[in-house]
């Protein structure tokens, strides 16, 4: 039975202190100055966590019966292990920067499925979070652009609420993907449909707006996932079909119209030297030449090719380094040591500045980064748990799609992030925790409710045979 404190039952309680946690953090990925809500929110869930275990009201203790989970989860420990064995070997300091970030996450992810089992939340409540998340942040970003200062951005052509602009878009484009299954999930009549697609079209605009190039790139295949989603659940009614292709094509509109408006108002504004959206979306239109010669593809494989001549390298020079790697961290180190030496010409003249740049350089991509860390022993541990990740991912789209389907999405939104970016691995990525927990609770509902069916079943039986 729920207990109650202060007349209120202490299930929500505990559920709304999960919830607030979890938006503090996503909303601190978008906007650094969020007045220390992450710090106090997760100050208290672990508080009420304690105090539920202490009281005997709850156990630490989780066990997972389906089959994917159990393999995801201990792919996930094995290839945990060996990411502190690097750092423990290295005794490199980002270890614990890196591991503080990941233990407010797992304190998260416990607080998420102790009110999942609890019956307190579900997924599609964690969608919700997300999706709120991400309007909460895209609004205040829309507020900034009009004039109110949040922080220290220095960026005038485009609209972020913190200098690293791809982190601020990969919160907006994750709200939108999870704002899909919460539609999906819930009331379709007119005017939840016209809210939907008034937000996600808000979202999408103010990911144009942000500069990000790789979430702009995103935006096409979203889509029409999107469409793909709403025409399969509204596949009978064509009314509601009538009523969602309008709305796309009315908002698509105004967004596009509120977008060259913001572009036509900051191109004359002669006093910046900043590159204007156009200019930055060059790249995305298939010009190689440009992308080569001015794009993030430039540092990229500059970067990529130092960490892939290190590891032919150490394969010859020493194998035993190349097995296990040469500590965690070291992929920051390389960079260091370039910087240092100037012996490579092509890294010397992308990257000048050494001071600008000493200490901040890294792989851009998590299987070079485990494979100079780890060795190609961590690097395959990544391959083989991302591969049960997906297939975890295609099971849950099966199973549950409505839900599935936005799980699947952040699933690709960590992987392509932490393939071209991310400076210490996936690991350090906060989605990253969400989305594989989200892809426990989705899975292991599954199995909760195939044992409902079933007892509800044998009820039906027992009565029949009694009557």
């Amino acid at each position: 039975m729920m207990y109650r404190l202060s007349g209120l039952p202490y299930q929500k309680i505990f559920a709304f202190a999960v919830c607030a946690q979890l938006f503090a953090l996503l909303f601190d990925l978008a906007c650094p100055v969020s007045f220390y809500l992450p710090e106090i929110t997760t100050a208290v869930l672990t508080v009420i966590i304690l105090g539920r275990v202490l009281m005997r009201k709850d156990t630490l203790y989780f066990s997972f019966q389906n089959r994917i989970v159990v393999f995801l989860l201990t792919a996930l420990l094995g290839y945990l292990v060996l990411d502190v064995l690097s750092f423990l070997r290295s005794g490199f300091a980002v270890f614990w920067v890196k591991y503080r970030v990941a233990g407010v996450s797992m304190i998260n992810a416990v607080g998420i499925m102790m009110a999942v089992r609890k019956r307190a939340l579900t997924g599609k409540n964690i969608l919700a979070v997300i999706y709120l998340a991400g309007i909460a942040a895209g609004i205040l970003g829309a507020v900034t652009g009009l004039g109110l200062k949040t922080g220290g951005i220095s960026y005038t052509n485009r609209i972020t609420l913190r200098n690293d602009y791809n982190m601020y878009a990969t919160v907006l484009f994750s709200a939108g993907c999870s704002g899909l299954g919460v539609y999906l999930t819930g009331k379709k009549n007119t005017g939840s449909q016209l809210l939907f697609w008034l937000s996600e079209a808000f979202l999408w605009c103010m990911i144009y707006l942000s500069g990000s190039r790789r979430m702009v790139m995103a935006l096409l295949p979203a889509a029409i996932l999107f469409v793909a989603a709403v025409m399969k659940e509204h596949r009978n009614d064509w009314k509601k079909k009538a009523v969602a292709a309008a709305a796309v094509l009315l908002l698509t509109a105004v967004s596009s119209a509120a977008v060259n408006g913001w572009i036509t108002r900051e191109e004359s504004n002669k006093s910046s030297s900043e590159t204007t959206l156009p200019q930055r979306y060059e790249t995305v239109k298939g010009a190689e030449k440009i992308a080569e010669e001015q794009g993030a593809l430039k540092t990229r494989r500059v970067l990529w090719g130092a960490a892939w001549d290190e590891l032919r390298y150490r394969l010859f020079s020493s194998p035993a380094e190349f097995l296990f790697g040469m500590g965690g961290g070291y992929d920051i180190e390389l960079y260091d040591r370039l910087l240092r030496e100037k012996k490579d010409e092509r890294f010397n003249r992308i990257f000048a500045e050494e001071e600008k740049y000493q200490g901040k350089l890294s792989a851009h991509n998590f299987l070079l980064a485990d494979g100079l860390n780890g060795g190609v022993t961590k690097a395959a541990a990544a391959v083989i748990f991302w591969g049960v990740a997906i297939v975890a991912a295609g099971r849950a789209v099966r199973k549950n799609w409505q839900e599935g389907l936005s799980a699947a999405m952040l699933l690709g939104v960590v992987f392509v992030n932490n393939m071209i970016s991310n400076r210490y691995g996936f690991l350090y990525d906060k989605y990253f925790y969400l989305v594989i927990l989200l892809l426990v609770v989705l899975l292991e509902g599954e199995i909760q409710r195939n044992d409902a069916k079933r007892n509800g079943n044998m009820h039906s039986d027992f009565g029949a045979s009694m009557g």
